[in-house]
């Protein structure tokens, strides 16, 4: 079996354990329920593979499970793969072709942001607080380093820094609003920071750094609007209330409780990004008649 680490793991395989699998479920003894669920428990990880493999949900679900699905349409997973390999592809040409010193910094910010903001509605927006968030906090670090720090290097004089500082930041990310700008506002305060004892004091360096993390996130959005730019005004309504309606017309009289609460999760969460972006009570109203009617 290709289960066993040596062997192949291929569409082939998969393929022909399935129907291994399924024909010893066919002869297994009726009363014998635990190897029957076993086997459906493998035969559901094998379409969840499949599905991987040929980019297509299976067609028919598998017994005792539901029928496997992707989480993300596959159009919008296809443009974000494009994003990615885009983006850290073209980063290392831009490293290649200038000789960076500080390259590996851009682009291990490069990655972090395309893997952020790749599952986001509206990268773009969402990428913002993080740039000005590295920006600021690299820059009030650089404050602290060169106007304070470099005149000691008593640990009290560290801590007196440092804990205003981080408890900003901290108190940031306990705000829904501003938790992400918070997030980045710590990183770019420790990456040119650097608490160390001694301390290093190399002023061209640390500015170096700052420019290659706020490059990165300045890069990012970049390849967001090349490839596959948000929907704004209308169009982005007309699409979140579509996608109510997609949720809301899986809702049937077979579903089971389960899922009915998962697609009235998703309905709600698609409505808070609607009031998000429009204000127009007629647009509003008959979102939320799709929530009245989905319960």
């Amino acid at each position: 079996m290709f289960l066993r680490s040596t062997a192949p793991l291929d569409l082939q395989s998969i393929r022909q354990q399935t129907r291994s699998l399924a024909d010893v479920r066919e002869r297994s003894p009726s009363q014998n329920s635990a190897l029957k669920e076993a086997i459906a428990a493998l035969l559901y990880l094998l379409a969840s593979v499949k599905a991987i493999f040929t980019l297509r949900p299976p067609a028919r679900a598998p017994p005792l499970y539901p029928r496997p699905k992707f989480a993300t349409h596959p159009d919008y997973a296809t443009t974000n793969l494009i994003r990615t390999v885009v983006g850290i592809l073209l980063g290392f040409v831009i490293w290649d072709v200038t000789a960076w010193s500080h390259g590996d910094i851009f682009m291990v910010n490069v990655a972090v942001a395309l893997v952020l903001f790749v599952a986001s509605d509206d990268p773009i927006a969402g990428n913002w607080p993080n740039l000005f968030g590295n920006l600021i906090g690299g820059l009030i670090a650089l404050a602290a380093k060169y106007l304070v720090l470099v005149h000691t290097s008593h640990t009290l004089t560290l801590a007196m820094v440092l804990f205003p500082a981080l408890f900003i930041g901290a108190w940031m990310e306990t705000k829904p609003k501003l938790a992400s700008f918070g997030l980045f506002y710590l990183n770019g305060l420790l990456v040119l920071l650097e608490p160390s004892n001694p301390h290093q004091y190399d002023f061209v360096q640390d500015i170096n750094v700052l420019i290659a993390l706020v490059s990165a996130y300045a890069f990012v959005p970049m390849i967001f609007l090349a490839i596959g730019a948000p929907r704004y005004g209308a169009e982005r309504v007309a699409d979140l209330m579509m996608n109510m309606r997609r949720q809301r017309r899986k809702i049937t009289s077979n579903s089971t409780r389960k899922d009915r609460l998962a697609r009235e999760t998703q309905m709600y969460d698609v409505f808070e990004r609607l009031q998000a972006v429009t204000d127009d009570p007629r647009v509003r109203e008959r979102a939320v008649n799709l929530l009245i009617v989905a319960h």
